[in-house]
């Protein structure tokens, strides 16, 4: 019976309790209605009589259960006494007052038991008590200590707060090792005083989490005596659920007491653990807060009502909502409006006023046309964030000026409402984001007015995106700016070319006669040029470290493999010295006075055979003549040298001007037909320097590199070419069917072996294609060379050939000018074997790689030019039926033949082939697709074709 005597000791204590504090049940309405008075007494009674019960149950062996329903039959049996016949008046009036007592016995009793008071003395109290039984099933809160007034309210203080416990254990953990760092002490106790903060603050998290814990668990008596301390002010159903839990709890334990002891432990240690484990145990079981609207919501309603002309039984729950917590993020108060309500300024500044009078914050109106009808809806206006970066550097001076081009308010409208601006506006990823107003149309011109606003306002160049939505509401309408993305990168020239790049050597070797490749533009495309027909004469016009001579060594490699004879002067010595002594090439650079009459020399021997040439020309028009240029390099250099020495030597009575660039220009006009052409080379092709004869008019071709904006003016004329790529060496500005092209020009790596090698190069060419005077076209014979004259710094030294008449170093480096190879293939120190026909490998001893150097080996096999049969007898029997490989003819398109067939005279244009190939389909050769779906055909096709068309009209004329 401990369960019975533990329910004796509550109900005893909660009568006690109902005793002490008999006004407090909240029967009464919000209004402040007293409760009914009398209650301490009637629990008392209440008390007496559940002990009767308890009494009677133990003498009856009856539950208490039982004794109740046995009371009620009892006292349903006394109340039908008075009804009994045979019943005098004063029985009945005995009867009747004993059945009244009865009836009160019960209902006290069962007042008691459902919670509600004893007795009520009025009929107000009885209707209130009644109406309000279920509507007030919870808990009401505490009273205020502070109740708002008649027209307005006082907020009431929050909880404490202050800054997270671990934020300011984590700063002062970080000054701690800050400071231990600072000392002169090992790095590695240093170390270990990190891992001791970390393990510290863990620690003291953990700690302070127990401790919090230890508090709930200790306030869980205080909070169960608050909630009995305020027994008497609980909800009726409240009070109901206790007093009918204690024979609730002793019936279970009757039936079943090892589970109900179990489940009371449960319930307790669930409390405890709650206690522990709840929100910190801190303020827990404090009294619960009452919620905004009650607070100020009677206050709000009772201005709006006035100042809105409501009706006075209009109830604030169908107008004005408030919600329980103002201060949580996104609170809105929210305010129907009647019809009758105009909305002009005026009135909306006072209900503003109203709201931000009796509301705690700052509120901003917001005014809605809704299905439903008109809304006023109030917001917190946020605190103005902290500007940082390029916010706050271009956001102050930019948000005005937006702000009154979109016609938004000053006060109302803040900045960080409407625009958006990114801390780093450097980053290309960033995102300057506009709300729009409803208002705003987004016209073209008002587009293009804010986005040139936000580009001259903001650094970098900004397009924008437009999102305006019609009949949206604010918050749809919004542009946004990203930088421009960057343009793609413009085609550019490789920054260098390999002459064995297998590209190049395959376009070399697929040149018609007179076209060279000059190199690869931004595109990847080999760019060649002809040097003759329209193009017979280049000049070149190429700053100091451009590449001009890579250029020249180049051009003259490509040259001798096609036959070429080759004349030059080079007052630099060393700009094309590496061809000396290779069959068909003829130089003179010696600067001195006898070296300048030897190069005169040369110009006029070349000038002899073109004149020459002509002539045999006149007599046989039908003879094909090979190419033959003359190198004019460092052309500058030569003209101050030729005036120097024809002011020097000139005869008596002649002429002062030098007449070497009149002969020169002579030859530039008459040399083309016998193709016979002339290559100048200037470091700035000046008029002045070439005698002032117009010789710039004569180059048809003119290749400029490493150029001034005045160069280009003099000798192109108009505006200046763009120079982006101008200092890069070997990088040359040509012109490609009207168009001014950047092409990177092909050079070896190291680029100062390239004269080597290009020599190495055009040997195995001339060993290929052999060189013969008798097939040259040359006429006369080679001017001597005049003996060099010694520098004054060199006589009497070693390099002095009275001295020392054959130096190592020059046997060695320097080979002996003009020497004819063809005529002297024996001697030891001549570049080739002393056999002509011994085996010659012109890439030995360079680092190509075996893929690079087979695939330039099978180029030159493919050309179809027979290499010297080796000088090995056994060899010679497998090797001399052998016949050598047809060519392989190279496909090319219809400009491209058409070019060709130009350079070669043969007179079949470009739109000849073209008509012709529209209208006989079925005659005209078929062409093939390339790799880039071009349409291309065999040049000897297309030839043979055209023959057979002459003959046709031949036959068509004779008939």
């Amino acid at each position: 019976m401990a369960i019975l005597a533990a329910a004796r000791g509550v109900h005893s204590a909660v009568s006690g309790l109902a005793q002490v504090s008999p006004s407090a049940h909240p029967s009464g309405p919000a209004t402040g209605t007293p409760a009914p008075a009398g209650n301490g007494t009637g629990n008392a009674i209440a008390g007496a009589i559940w002990s009767v019960i308890e009494w009677i149950g133990k003498v009856t062996h009856l539950t208490p259960l039982g004794v109740l329903l046995a009371l009620g039959g009892i006292g349903w049996l006394i109340s039908q006494m008075p009804k009994l016949p045979k019943r005098t008046a004063q029985q009945k009036a005995t009867d009747e007052a004993i059945g009244k007592a009865g009836k009160a016995t019960a209902a006290c009793l069962g007042r008691f038991l459902t919670g509600r008071p004893i007795s009520a003395k009025t009929a107000a109290a009885k209707k209130a008590g009644g109406a309000s039984f279920w509507n007030n099933a919870l808990p009401e809160p505490e009273p205020l200590s502070a109740p708002p007034a008649a027209m307005g309210a006082i907020a009431l203080p929050g909880p404490a707060t202050g800054p997270d416990f671990r934020e300011v254990l984590a700063d002062r953990l970080t000054d701690f090792q800050d400071w231990v760092a600072t000392l002169p002490v090992p790095r590695l106790l240093v170390q270990l005083s990190d891992v001791g903060t970390i393990v510290a603050y863990y620690l003291a998290v953990a700690g302070r989490w127990l401790a919090r814990g230890v508090r709930g668990v200790l306030m869980l008596p205080v909070a169960l005596w608050r909630g009995v301390a305020s027994y008497g002010r609980w909800a009726y159903v409240s009070v109901l659920t206790v007093r009918a839990a204690v024979p609730g709890v002793w019936a279970l334990y009757e039936v079943a007491p090892g589970r109900t002891q179990a489940g009371l432990l449960v319930v307790g240690l669930g409390a405890v653990v709650g206690a522990a484990t709840g929100p910190d145990g801190q303020g827990h079981w404090h009294a619960p807060r009452p919620s905004d609207d009650k607070v100020y919501g009677p206050a709000l309603w009772a201005m709006l009502k006035a100042a809105l002309h409501l009706a006075p039984e209009a109830q604030k729950e169908e107008w004005l909502t408030i919600p329980d917590r103002l201060e949580d993020e996104g609170a809105q108060v929210i305010l129907a409006l009647p019809e009758h309500f105009l909305g002009s300024p005026r009135e909306r500044q006072g209900l503003d006023e109203i709201v931000n009078t009796r509301l705690p914050g700052d509120w901003v109106s917001e005014w809605r046309l809704m299905a439903g009808g008109h809304r006023a809806v109030w917001t917190a206006r946020r605190a103005a964030r902290e500007l940082v970066g390029d916010e706050a550097t271009y956001g102050p001076a930019l948000w005005p000026i937006l702000r009154d081009r979109l016609g938004l308010d000053e006060e109302a409208d803040l900045m960080e409402d409407w625009l958006t601006i990114p801390a780093d506006l450097s980053d290309r990823e960033s995102i300057v984001r506009l709300v729009l107003p409803l208002h705003f149309v987004g016209g073209e011109l008002d587009r293009t007015d804010l986005t040139t606003l936000i580009n001259l306002k903001l650094p970098g160049d900004w397009v924008a995106k437009w999102s305006i939505k019609a009949g949206q509401q604010d918050g749809d309408h919004w542009v946004e700016w990203t930088h421009r993305p960057p343009a793609p990168p413009k085609p550019a020239c490789p920054d260098f070319l390999d002459f064995y790049d297998p590209r190049i050597q395959e376009a070399i070797f697929g040149c018609a006669p007179g076209e060279v490749v000059i190199g690869m533009d931004a595109f990847g495309d080999i760019v060649k040029k002809v040097l003759g027909g329209d193009t017979a004469h280049w000049v070149l016009s190429i700053g100091t470290g451009g590449g001009k001579s890579n250029l020249i060594q180049f051009i003259i490699a490509q040259l001798v493999y096609q036959g070429w004879t080759v004349f030059g002067i080079d007052p630099k010595r060393n700009s094309i010295a590496c061809y000396s002594g290779l069959p068909g090439f003829y130089l003179r650079n010696d600067p001195s006075s006898a070296g300048v009459r030897d190069m005169r020399k040369m110009f006029g021997w070349f000038k002899e055979i073109a004149e020459a040439r002509q002539y045999v020309q006149l007599r046989d028009p039908n003879v094909k003549f090979p190419g033959m240029v003359f190198v004019l390099e460092e052309a500058g250099e030569f003209s101050d040298l030729s005036k120097s020495w024809w002011d020097r030597n000139k005869p008596k009575g002649a002429r002062v001007g030098d007449p070497f660039w009149a002969e020169l220009a002579s030859t530039l006009r008459t040399a083309r037909s016998v193709n016979g052409h002339v290559l100048g080379v200037f470091q700035d092709l000046r008029d002045d320097k070439t005698g002032n004869q117009g010789i710039s008019v004569l180059f048809p071709e003119i290749i400029m590199g490493k150029y001034k904006d005045k160069q280009w003016e003099r000798i192109i004329g108009g505006r200046m070419m763009d120079i982006a790529g101008n200092d890069q060496a070997g990088r040359i500005l040509v012109n490609v069917n009207g168009e001014r092209v950047w092409v990177q020009v092909p050079s070896c790596n190291p680029p100062e072996e390239s004269p080597a090698r290009f020599m190495a190069w055009a040997q195995e060419a001339r060993r290929r294609r052999p060189w013969a005077w008798e097939e040259s076209y040359l006429y006369g014979t080679e001017p001597a060379v005049s003996e060099q004259e010694v520098p004054a710094l060199l006589k009497g030294t070693s390099h002095d050939p009275a001295v020392n008449p054959t130096p190592r170093v020059l046997l060695d480096k320097i080979p002996a000018q003009g020497h004819d190879m063809a005529k002297d293939d024996a001697r030891p120190d001549s570049p080739r074997d002393a056999r002509p026909d011994a085996p010659h490998d012109a890439l030995a001893g360079w680092d190509l790689g075996p893929e690079l150097r087979d695939a330039v080996t099978r180029i030159l096999d493919r050309q179809g030019v027979a290499a010297q049969a080796p000088a090995d007898p056994q060899h010679e029997a497998q090797d001399a039926p052998q016949a050598p490989a047809e060519p392989e003819e190279e496909r090319l398109s219809i400009a491209e033949i058409a070019r060709r067939f130009k350079a070669l005279e043969i007179p079949i244009s470009e739109a000849n082939i073209r008509q012709h190939k529209t209208r006989h389909k079925e005659a005209f050769p078929k062409g093939q697709k390339d790799a880039k779906g071009k349409e291309t055909f065999l040049a000897s096709e297309i030839r043979t074709y055209f023959e057979g068309v002459e003959e046709r009209k031949r036959a068509r004329a004779g008939e």
